[in-house]
């Protein structure tokens, strides 16, 4: 078997390779620490894999449009740096524990998924409202991440270099998604999806590394924090998907609104633990990437009750 037809092969069964690939990365041993300095340079590989499959003419068209610019801004300012704030001073109010609040704050801030588009179009959701929030998320994360942070104004954090990493991490994903994208060719990204598919789950699997390094041992010292962390990431992940998806869906199609609520729920999180390493934060993005891994399957049956319930109702 040749390298493309294998990575043609692992494209295809990527949906059950990857929840799988969680489970068996989370129970090997522990590095002691050693991968967390890769978690930088696979957010970059990351992003370039995103943008040497995407053409981003119909973006800078969106872009040159003042009214669809300004839309995708207000869309974005209100799910990132007006969320932190919200949530920071709900926080605060409620005088819930600091690292409850740190979460908050690195869920609101942190951009889409990076795989979101593909995730709309597995469900059948509308990709493109998916892919134009995804990128321009993605572009704006450098602006977007440290005013969440300086909005939340938490202790410890520091906008100025968070701006700095994060604009570090884009401008090498970008620049080498372009490249590769030049170098492979529009006709040959086309024919060739499928193993790109491989590669991506691939590179998805390697991203999983550092980010569960060491969870399984983390849970068994810390059950309470593991348990609280978990809780959190699926509330924010399904929750917020959900209650976005709902508010929306009086006023948009069913497709468009669902892709609202799985791009907020669905969060690059692991952005902010490359910009800002901490150990908290660390445990929580490995504990976020199993809603994440989970969308699919939960999302697409919650679709199909919905679907039934919707026939029963009519007849």
């Amino acid at each position: 078997m040749t390298l493309l037809a294998l990575l043609d092969r692992i494209g295809r069964h990527a949906r059950p390779i990857l929840p799988a690939g969680l489970v068996l990365v989370a129970l090997l041993p522990s590095s002691g620490g050693r991968l967390a300095p890769l978690v930088p340079w696979l957010v970059g590989a990351l992003i370039a894999m995103t943008f040497t499959r995407i053409d981003l003419r119909p973006l800078s068209r969106d872009l040159a449009r003042p009214r669809r610019a300004l839309g995708l801004l207000a869309v974005l300012t209100l799910f990132q740096p007006v969320l932190a704030l919200v949530l920071s001073q709900a926080g605060h109010w409620l005088d819930l524990p600091q690292t409850v609040i740190l979460v908050l704050v690195v869920f609101a801030a942190a951009p889409p998924l990076s795989s979101a588009p593909a995730l709309a179009l597995m469900l059948g959701y509308d990709a493109t409202v998916a892919l134009r929030l995804m990128l321009a998320g993605t572009l704006l994360s450098p602006l977007m991440v440290p005013v969440s942070f300086w909005l939340a104004d938490l202790p410890g954090s520091l906008p100025l270099e968070m701006a700095l990493r994060t604009g570090a991490m884009l401008a090498g994903g970008l620049i080498l998604g372009l490249c590769a994208r030049k170098a492979i060719g529009r006709d040959r990204i086309a024919r060739q999806a499928r193993a790109l598919d491989g590669v991506a789950a691939l590179l998805m699997l390697a991203f999983l590394l550092p980010l569960v390094d060491g969870l399984a041992a983390r849970i068994v010292a810390m059950p309470q924090l593991a348990a609280l962390l978990a809780g959190l990431a699926c509330l924010l992940n399904f929750g917020g998907n959900l209650l976005m998806r709902g508010t929306l869906g009086h006023r948009l199609p069913a497709p468009v609104a669902a892709s609202f609520g799985l791009v907020f729920g669905n969060r690059n999180t692991s952005v902010i633990l490359a910009a800002m390493p901490d150990p908290t934060i660390a445990f929580f993005v490995g504990l976020a990437q199993v809603p994440i891994y989970l969308t699919p399957a939960l999302l697409g049956l919650y679709d199909r009750i919905l679907a039934r319930c919707s026939l029963s109702s009519e007849s």
